[in-house]
């Protein structure tokens, strides 16, 4: 086993060398903190005494360095010297150290506390070395738990007795099947307990209980316990006898059930030798003091550099940091890395003034004039000297005292790299924050559960959330509903550690206007910030409205373009070839027809060119209007007389079928329109409900009013049309030209228009219908000079 011991009080060190050396100990000393960092790094060791006061550092420093390190995490480690915040050094997670000894510890203090340590340390090694089996194999640990040395008990919340080992049956002199549910305090045989049937935990003092507490705790705090003390006073035969318990916990999850597992040691007689040992430590103490004074002595005698052992004069030649000692008057002595520092020569310093040193240094009020009174720690600027360029410099003084007088040694370390260095990083970090602040691209930081770490002045834009309503809130907050599913699965594709980068396009909803606004969003990992304990996630997005916008524009105008040349190459071929059939048929038998059939395929003719003029005014209009040249003048007028005009136009196609149209508009009913648009939107609903009524049937054209709105509806007792017509009634894309009661042919964009123009006076065209009972079609247009 190999130890280290690290304090500068050599009477100590060489004292404990030769203790553990008896004991077949291989021993390493350092008298300094360095020489401690540096045996440490070269040399695995399996324990470590540790003085905190050194001579050129802390030993808390080095204790925190241990700690750091995975491959000493757990080393042990002794505090020699009385310290008054032991506890704070023994239990915080940054220190945790093992044990300490006082300046009056005796050999056989010294060897228990070590050889129990190690002892400890190889049990927990072991145990740990046990743990990675346990988690390999189920049969591996039932054995483990049923032939382990130390009294092992599995108890469930109520602290009922699930499982013991055979170390726990012997101790108990019970079997797994009698102590199988058993209450804690029945099975170690509690006089409280045993009192009455079922009465464990019912006492007043069962609160105080070390099995029971420690059960309810580890289980309600998730947290395990560890060598906490226990004082029972169990049944023994016919009388009782008083224990002292160490009790250890570990929180098991067992089939979605969580239960405790308890290491139970019996250290009565452990506790009885504790306090001797301390008896007798308060009996040495006494004369442990004269030896005290001997040490402090020794310790300052050792500080003076220029009579300390050969290799201490060497660290002070040889130090990278300037070095001064001087007695508050004048400089006694400085290393040669000084003297370079300056470019100055030895003779020009030594048994100078000191005070006229530092006021060359220009910061003689913080350092010149407090140096000789306290210790101190300070950066500044070092002028230019020599051949010496100014430098950054770090300065600390600390004080010692020899035969009754005040030193202080001053070193004085070159920053000018680091300084540097800090200068090249906060320039970074500038330029970083400016080009994260003035980019218009939206950047945020989530940590891995969704929550905002960050968000820069072009996401709170984009999403309009200021940063300090949106830091620490979810993601969702900004995501929209329809998209939150899309949101998680890529948030969990990233948890789940599948992908390290990932492009998506997702809507947000802003949070003034409401608006879905559509973002192209860039998502990595992005390093751990502000102590969490996993990855964070890097969102660069932008807002890509316009785009979508865009495209569904396209796709708007691809379907129109579709439609356009469907009805061309078919809607307005077909009307052509039936002119031209019945137009040769006339030529080539004008002379053998008579004036019946004549008169029948010249109707025909007729019938076909209005349908086909239909078609190309209803083309003319629509294509003006999707090129936005149709004019658009507003006035205006008494709505009567333009369904009265309208009525007239399509008429003649009514009488043909003995449709009857009743208008009931009152005449005072005023619209403010674009009268050209209006007459086309009426014509072709009024055409259109001729066109699905039957004969003999009937159309009703009336009108109302309110205080916002004019309503107008033409309502027929026509075929009328399914749900799935009249989701599409009103899409280029998806409108097909359907044949009229008569076989009448339509050209699929009288509807279209109608709701163009419609919209473009700020109105709503509507329908309702069922199949085979007729169509409503409901006009509402405002009623606004202000257009």
């Amino acid at each position: 086993m190999k130890i280290l011991t690290i304090t500068n009080n050599i009477t100590v060190s060489d004292y404990l060398t030769e203790i553990l050396k008896k004991e077949k100990y291989i021993v390493k000393q350092a008298k300094t903190g360095e020489e401690g960092f540096s045996l440490l790094n070269k040399i695995s060791f399996n324990l470590i005494l540790l003085d905190l006061n050194l001579p050129d550092m802390q030993g808390i420093n080095i204790l925190k360095h241990v700690r750091k390190k995975q491959n000493t995490l757990e080393l042990p480690v002794i505090i020699l010297g009385a310290f008054k915040s032991y506890d704070t050094i023994l239990h915080k997670p940054e220190f945790k150290a093992n044990d300490f000894l006082d300046e009056f510890f005796d050999e056989l203090s010294l060897l228990l506390k070590v050889r129990n340590l190690l002892q400890l340390q190889q049990l927990n090694q072991q145990s740990n070395a046990n743990s990675a089996k346990l988690k390999q194999s189920e049969k591996q640990l039932n054995a483990i738990f049923a032939f382990a040395p130390t009294v092992m008990l599995v108890a469930d919340k109520n602290a009922r007795i699930l499982r013991l080992n055979k170390t726990a049956e012997i101790f108990l002199n019970q079997t797994q099947e009698q102590v199988y549910g058993k209450l804690a305090g029945d099975v170690i045989r509690c006089v409280y307990a045993l009192a009455a049937p079922n009465s464990c935990g019912t006492y007043e003092c069962c609160k105080f209980c070390g099995l029971r507490t420690s059960v309810t705790e580890t289980i309600t705090n998730q947290k395990e316990i560890y060598k906490r003390k226990g004082f029972f006073t169990v049944v023994d035969g016919e009388g009782s006898k008083n224990l002292t318990l160490s009790i250890s916990t570990t929180l098991l999850e067992v089939e979605n059930e969580q239960q405790v597992l308890l290491n139970v040691d019996d250290i009565t007689n452990e506790e009885k030798y504790i306090d001797d040992l301390k008896d007798k430590n308060d009996k040495l103490e006494a004369q442990a003091e004269e030896l005290r004074q001997m040490t402090e002595h020794l310790n300052s005698t050792n500080k003076l550099l220029e009579e300390s052992k050969e290799h201490f004069r060497a660290l002070f030649n040889n130090s990278a940091d300037g070095l001064i000692i001087h007695d508050n008057k004048k400089i006694i002595n400085v290393n040669d890395e000084f003297l370079k520092m300056r470019d100055i020569k030895r003779e020009q310093i030594e048994n100078k003034s000191i005070r006229k040193l530092l006021s060359s240094f220009s910061y003689s009020k913080k350092v010149g004039e407090n140096l000789p009174k306290e210790d101190i720690d300070y950066e500044f600027e070092l002028p230019a000297q020599g051949n010496i360029p100014k430098m950054f410099v770090e300065i600390k003084s600390k004080g010692f005292e020899k035969n009754n007088i005040q030193y202080k040694l001053v070193s004085i370390k070159d920053i000018t790299e680091r300084k540097k260095a800090e200068l090249i990083i906060k320039t970074n970090e500038a330029r970083l924050n400016a080009m994260i602040n003035t980019t218009m691209t939206g950047v945020s930081i989530h940590d891995f559960e969704g929550f905002h770490l960050f968000t820069n002045p072009a996401a709170e834009k984009i999403h309009g959330y200021k940063a300090k309503e949106i830091i620490g809130k979810h993601f969702e907050l900004t995501v929209h509903p329809d998209d939150i599913n899309v949101s998680q699965a890529v948030m969990k594709e990233f948890i789940t550690g599948k992908v390290k980068f990932l492009s998506k396009e997702i809507r947000l909803v802003h949070k003034t206007t409401k608006k879905a606004v559509w973002i192209l969003m860039n998502i990595s990992v992005y390093p751990k910030l502000f102590g969490k304990d996993r990855d964070n996630y890097l969102i660069i997005f932008q807002d890509i409205s316009k785009q979508k916008a865009i495209e569904k524009e396209l796709k708007d105008l691809n379907a129109t373009k579709d439609k356009f040349f469907s009805i061309l190459g078919h809607d307005l071929r077909s009307p052509f070839t039936t002119l031209i059939g019945f137009s040769n048929m006339l030529v080539e038998n004008l002379d053998v027809y008579d004036r019946k059939e004549i008169k029948k395929y010249v109707a025909y003719i007729n019938n076909t060119s209005k349908q086909t003029f239909e078609l190309l005014e209803n083309l003319f209009e629509w294509a003006r209007n999707q090129q936005y040249k149709t004019p658009f003048q507003l006035e205006e007028m008494d709505l009567l007389p333009l369904i009265n005009k309208s009525y007239k136009t399509v008429n003649y196609t009514a009488i043909a079928k003995n449709i009857k149209i009743i208008i009931d508009v009152p005449e005072n009913i005023k619209i403010v329109g674009d009268k050209e648009m209006i007459n086309t939107v009426l014509r072709n609903l009024i055409s259109n409900a001729i066109k699905f009524t039957k004969k003999n049937g009937s159309i009703y054209i009336d009108a109302g009013k309110n205080t916002e709105n004019v309503f107008i509806k033409i309502t027929d007792t026509g075929v009328g049309m399914n749900e799935k017509t009249k989701q599409t009634l009103f899409k280029l894309s998806e409108t097909k030209s359907l044949k009229g009661t008569d076989g009448e042919r339509g050209t699929g964009f009288g509807l279209m228009i109608c709701k163009e123009f419609i919209e473009k006076h700020d109105g709503q065209i509507s329908v309702e219908s069922e199949l085979g009972k007729g169509s409503k079609f409901i006009i509402k247009l405002p009623i606004s000079k202000d257009k």
